[in-house]
């Protein structure tokens, strides 16, 4: 009799641990930013602000008119994309205002810069979560 009710407590015991010990740890939600040179001048920059779920993107410098396009999109390529663009002959960027975006999902940012004649960089993609 003692023996089944030590059996009767640790199954249950052991079942929870397992439980418990296999759980993926929560990310936590991340701000993200990205800039793109060419010639040694910042040509693009781009931003993720995550308390506000606002993609900002900025193109500078160059001759002629350029373009800085960022995007993000999901890690795992299931869910919704966003891209904006800004051409440096408008002042001070584009942002995109709140989006309706999954949270607690990982994501990407990337963003390029083209010039107009026609030299394209592509900065280094950043992963965050939203």
């Amino acid at each position: 009799m003692v023996r089944m009710r030590v059996q009767q407590v640790l199954v249950p015991t052991v079942v929870t641990f397992a439980a418990v010990g296999f759980m993926a740890p929560t990310a936590s939600a991340s701000n993200a930013s990205s800039s793109v040179s060419y010639g040694g001048v910042v040509r693009g920059t781009a931003s993720w602000t995550d308390v506000t779920d606002n993609l900002c993107v900025t193109a500078t410098g160059g001759d002629g008119i350029n373009i800085a396009t960022a995007k993000i999109r999901p890690a795992n390529g299931s869910g919704p994309s966003f891209t904006i663009s800004d051409l440096t002959d408008t002042s001070g960027g584009q942002c995109t205002g709140n989006l309706s975006i999954p949270e607690d999902r990982a994501y990407i940012l990337t963003l390029q810069w083209d010039s107009e004649g026609g030299v394209r960089r592509t900065a280094t993609p950043k992963n965050f979560y939203t």
